[in-house]
C-alpha cells in the first residue's frame, strides 16, 4: 500500500513540475494582395496626358501642334509694323496694336514651324484683317525691322475681305526660339479676337504661357 502511494505521489510531482505545454501562436494570413493590372493603369495615365498636350499645347509641354488665342484691345501695346517682307516700315501700319506668342524648339536639329491666324474656334475665317510676323529669336517693337524673318497679310485660309487671314513659315535653330507678332493691317484696337494655329512636321516645340 505504501509503495502504491509513493508511486502515485511521484507521478503527481513529475506531472506538476514538468514543462508547460504552450499553444503555438496563431499564424497570420501572409498572402499578398493581387497586383494591379499594369495595362489598365498605363492606359489611363498615358492616354489622358498625351491627348491634352497634343490638342491644347499646354505651356512647357513639347508638342507638334498648338493654338493660342487673344484679343487686340486698347490696353495692348502698339508699334509701327513693317511691310510683309519685314525690310521696311509700312506707311499704312503705324501705331497698330499687337500681341506676341513665343515658341521654343525642343529639337536638336532645325525645326520648321508654320503659324496661321484664324478666328478663335473657327480655323477657316478671321474676325479682322490680320497681319502676322515671325522674329528669330526676339521682337523689338522699337526696331521692328531687326530679326524679322517672315511676314504675311492675306495668304491664309480666308484670303479676301475684312476677315483675311495670315500665314508664315519659319525655320528655328536647334533649341532656338521664335516670337510671333499678331497685329492688324491698320487702325486701332476694337476688341479684335484672334487665334494662332501652329504646326510642325519635323520636330517638337513648346509654347510660353
Amino acid at each position: 500500500m505504501r509503495t502504491l502511494l509513493a508511486t502515485a505521489s511521484l507521478v503527481f510531482l513529475l506531472a506538476a513540475c514538468g514543462p508547460a505545454v504552450v499553444a503555438p501562436p496563431p499564424v497570420e494570413d501572409e498572402r499578398l494582395p493581387l497586383p494591379e493590372d499594369p495595362a489598365e493603369g498605363k492606359g489611363e495615365g498615358e492616354g489622358e496626358g498625351e491627348g491634352e498636350g497634343e490638342g491644347e499645347g499646354d505651356p512647357g509641354v513639347p508638342v507638334t501642334q498648338a493654338t493660342r488665342s487673344g484679343i487686340l484691345t486698347t490696353s495692348d501695346p502698339t508699334y509701327d509694323r513693317t511691310l510683309q517682307t519685314g525690310a521696311t516700315l509700312s506707311a499704312a501700319g503705324g501705331d497698330v496694336p499687337y500681341d506676341t506668342v513665343r515658341v521654343a524648339s525642343a529639337s536638336e536639329v532645325e525645326l520648321t514651324l508654320t503659324a496661321e491666324t484664324s478666328a478663335p474656334g473657327a480655323p477657316t475665317t478671321c474676325a479682322f484683317d490680320t497681319m502676322l510676323f515671325a522674329y528669330v529669336p526676339d521682337f523689338s517693337p522699337t526696331n521692328a525691322v531687326t530679326t524679322c524673318t517672315d511676314g504675311d497679310d492675306d495668304s491664309g485660309v480666308a484670303s479676301t475681305g475684312p476677315g483675311a487671314c495670315s500665314v508664315v513659315s519659319v525655320t528655328i535653330p536647334p533649341r532656338g526660339t521664335v516670337t510671333f507678332v499678331v497685329t492688324k493691317f491698320s487702325g486701332g484696337a476694337t476688341g479684335d479676337p484672334w487665334q494662332l494655329n501652329m504646326t510642325s512636321s519635323d520636330g517638337l516645340f513648346t509654347v510660353a504661357p
